[in-house]
């Protein structure tokens, strides 16, 4: 069976371990490549370190257990990881210091278009893929203009993965997703979703509205598009049923506060 060209835009940690898992579990299953916008310079010196939720069943996935597990409470070091998952694909996986200037669905081939600058040279290059999977962070600039090819987008082979897949970009989301546990949990989605498209082989868009039927019997659809869109909107009422109960609260305490005010009176 001929290989599905798969491209994943984003090599942080759910990046490169969703490249891991599929290079691991699928290896004549896919081929893929790994667009980063940094340098591989830059990746291998970057700072800082992150707490594993449940590092055992990461690591027995991505078949790094011989990196050991890091005790309960004590923080992992970035590069180190990010060292590890990166050289632990094939070569050429990774395209450092690539940006993914846009995304064009083909209906005709049923394939996506990715247009690449490649910042070595500044050459701008055309590169065809069957799935793509957006890894580029909080803000996703993927995500943002798959969503403006609503509502056709919800069913094409591209995924949200990681900090992407969360329900708000930057200015919502408050860190909360991220405060402790972001990028374990982010390595553990790339593990399932890597085993998903796997077992289940992505179809093109007419086949795969017959073979998935309604979205909540497609095991893919939590990282499509639309499960993203209903998050944000599922969220946004609870941020305005919070505000709205806030002002009320502090109209009835302003009232309160006037009508219990003592007034002064002249003997």
């Amino acid at each position: 069976m001929k290989k599905q060209r798969l491209a994943i835009v984003g090599g942080s940690y759910a990046g490169l371990s969703l490249a891991r898992t599929l290079h691991t579990h699928y290896p004549n299953q896919f081929h893929l490549c790994l667009f980063e916008l940094l340098s591989e310079h830059h990746m291998a010196t970057m700072d800082g370190s992150f707490l594993f939720h449940d590092a055992d069943t990461t690591l027995a996935a991505l078949q790094l257990v011989h990196l050991g597990t890091t005790p309960v409470g004590e923080r992992t070091n970035k590069q180190e990881w990010l060292h590890a998952l990166a050289s632990s694909l094939p070569q050429n996986t990774i395209r450092y210091n690539t940006h993914v200037s846009n995304i064009a669905w083909d209906l005709h081939s049923q394939t996506f278009a990715l247009t690449v600058v490649h910042g070595d040279d500044d050459r701008c290059l055309q590169h065809s893929f069957d799935i793509v999977i957006a890894a580029d962070g909080l803000t996703s600039p993927l995500r943002h203009t798959m969503l403006a090819k609503e509502p056709a987008a919800q069913h094409m082979p591209f995924f949200l993965l990681g900090d992407a897949a969360r329900q708000f970009g930057r200015e919502w989301c408050f860190g909360v997703h991220r405060t402790r546990y972001g990028a374990s949990r982010g390595m553990a989605d790339a593990v399932q979703l890597g085993l998903l498209l796997g077992k289940r082989r992505i179809v093109p868009v007419e086949e795969e509205e017959e073979v998935a039927g309604e979205d909540e019997d497609d095991p893919l659809a939590a990282y499509r598009l639309l499960a993203w869109t209903q998050r944000r909107q599922r969220n946004t009422g609870v941020v305005l049923v919070a505000l709205c109960v806030l002002l009320v609260w502090w109209l009835l305490g302003s009232e309160t506060g006037i009508a219990t005010r003592p007034v002064a009176v002249d003997l």
